[in-house]
C-alpha cells in the first residue's frame, strides 16, 4: 500500500497539498454534533451554521453581521438581498455617505 512506505506523504508534500484533513475533520465534526440534537434544534443549528460557513466563505464576522442586521432591522425587509454576508460591509458605506443633494 502507498501509505504504508511513506510514499503518499512524499507525494502530497511534493505537490504541496496539505498532509493534515483538520479543516475537514472540523466540518464534519461541527456536523455530526449538530445531528445528534433534537428535530427543532438541529434545523435551528443548520441555520446558525449555514450562516456562520457564509460569513467565514465571505470573510466577514458573523458576530458583526448580525449586530449589524439588528441595527439595521427596519430596512432589512425592504432590501434583504443587500444584506447579505458579501455585500452587507458596502451596504453600511452607502448608508454611512451623505446622500447627495
Amino acid at each position: 500500500m502507498a501509505e504504508q512506505d511513506g510514499r503518499s506523504d512524499a507525494r502530497s508534500a511534493a505537490t504541496g497539498a496539505s498532509i493534515d484533513n483538520n479543516i475537514l475533520k472540523s466540518a464534519l465534526t461541527r456536523t455530526i454534533l449538530d445531528r445528534k440534537k433534537g428535530y427543532k434544534t438541529r434545523r435551528v443549528a443548520d441555520l446558525c451554521m449555514s450562516l456562520i460557513d457564509c460569513c467565514e466563505l465571505n470573510a466577514a464576522s458573523p458576530f458583526d453581521f448580525l449586530n449589524e442586521l439588528r441595527r439595521h432591522s427596519t430596512g432589512l425587509s425592504v432590501r434583504a438581498a443587500e444584506w447579505t454576508p458579501r455585500n452587507y460591509r458596502d451596504m453600511l458605506s452607502r448608508l454611512a455617505a451623505p446622500a447627495a443633494a
